[in-house]
């Protein structure tokens, strides 16, 4: 028996987890660094510098879906973190140089957008095969959202301790190895599980069918799906708050506001990183009823939460509120997650996901575009508050618009093993 079939169906889905939690620490020092360069050379201009992967998955991110769907989901995930790992590598070599850019972190930046928009779909359309069974599913997503969440605990508060002895340029090092980490995990999960899916039947000409004829497919069944349809919008809307309110607004509120450096600003992310977590145990193990309810109540909660945080007077109040906003998060993510894999047929979830994910990442670098020219006019507490308004109220009416649907069964779903 190989060490791999020895490690079980459990200890497989296990070792994915470990490697995907590796990766988003290193993920989160990779913003802290880029971040806190950027602000520091052109200040509130930095969101231009973190807007290029977003607008890489824009232009890439539906293509993404479609190859996820078509190709060997495992080889796609491992040749996604190789590359990621060794564009990453780039920017901790020019660092130790004294010759690292703006423009090289946003080129970098770009790469690993557009190779996240294989990643991810990839990602979550395998989990299914992993976790078959409707609850284990639930709870498949439910971890392996707290996997980037449980990063944020974990990664932006070591930036202190790790500033101690490294130059911050040398974070990225530490993200190209926890991207070779999540390819090595990946590698070990061997053949044992169906990583591609089988050719539809009925599908005469597949192998001829365009790409944007696929894509049209899709936005055609999100589209008669109105929970989905709803939440895959308003996901617009949260990230273009995001990128205001947190990916530009708490450096500055850190810097200018609460006068911290470097280290609040990781301590800020690292307490929004706790309430994420804590919210995702709660879907983990509690079983969700009126599951639409909930995953627009994310949304709200979010938005208020970050309004408190946009006045709070001191570090300490802003930590606690921005740990309440985050609890908000996983409502949303982890239930509209699941009704994706559930309700739409196994050859559609990687190209419905990066529908997701595409209409997430490019809002967020279009929030990101927009929020230079709004804390060029307005203080820094003012334009995180207008961000988590307009949250707020746009998932309060989803909230009292969109009825609860029963879950659809799945069509073709099969066998999640492979055959021998």
């Amino acid at each position: 028996m190989s060490a791999v079939s020895a490690i079980g169906p459990r200890g497989r889905v296990a070792l994915l987890w470990a490697g995907q939690l590796l990766s988003g620490i290193g993920d989160r020092l990779h913003v802290v660094a880029l971040m806190w360069i950027a602000v520091e050379a052109v200040g509130e201009r930095a969101g231009f510098v973190a807007a290029a992967g977003p607008a890489a998955q824009l232009m890439l991110g539906l293509l993404g879906g479609v190859y996820a769907d078509r190709w060997n989901k495992r080889h796609a995930m491992l040749a996604a973190d190789v590359l990621r790992a060794a564009a990453v590598a780039t920017l901790a070599v020019a660092g130790s140089q004294g010759v690292l850019s703006l423009w090289h972190l946003a080129a970098v930046g770009g790469a690993i957008g557009a190779l996240d928009s294989l990643f991810q779909p990839a990602l979550r359309a395998s989990l299914p095969l992993l976790a078959p069974e409707p609850d284990s599913l639930l709870r498949a997503n439910a971890w392996f959202e707290i996997t980037h969440r449980l990063a944020a605990v974990i990664g932006p508060p070591m930036v202190g301790a790790l500033l101690a002895f490294l130059p911050i340029e040398q974070l990225f090092a530490i993200d190209a190895a926890t991207f070779a980490a999540s390819a090595l995990a990946i590698l070990w999960l061997g053949r044992g599980y169906a990583w591609k899916a089988r050719p539809d039947p009925t599908a005469a000409a597949d192998r001829e069918r365009s790409s944007l004829r696929e894509i049209r497919g899709a936005l055609s069944l999100v589209a008669a799906n109105p929970p989905v349809a709803w939440s895959i919008g308003l996901a617009v809307v949260w990230n273009i708050g995001t990128a205001s309110a947190m990916t530009l607004g708490l450096p500055l509120l850190a810097r200018d506001v609460l006068g911290g450096g470097p280290a609040l600003y990781g301590y800020l992310v690292g307490a929004y990183g706790v309430g994420n977590v804590l919210s995702n145990l709660f879907m983990a193990w509690r079983p969700i009823g009126r599951r639409v309810a909930v995953m627009f109540s994310g949304g709200l909660i979010w938005g208020v939460g970050m309004l408190m945080v946009a006045f709070s007077p001191t570090a300490t109040l802003a930590l606690l509120c921005c740990a309440l906003a985050a609890v908000g998060g996983p409502l949303t993510d982890v239930i509209r997650a699941y009704l994706i894999q559930t309700e739409f047929p196994p050859d559609q979830v990687g190209k419905v996901y990066s529908l997701r994910v595409t209409a997430s990442k490019a809002s967020h670098g279009i929030g990101l575009i927009l929020a230079a020219p709004l804390f060029a006019f307005v203080e820094v507490t003012s334009a995180i508050a207008i961000a988590g308004g307009a949250v707020a109220l746009a998932f309060a009416v989803a909230l009292f618009r969109v009825r609860e649907t029963p879950t659809t069964p799945q069509s073709g779903r099969g066998s999640a093993r492979a055959s021998s």
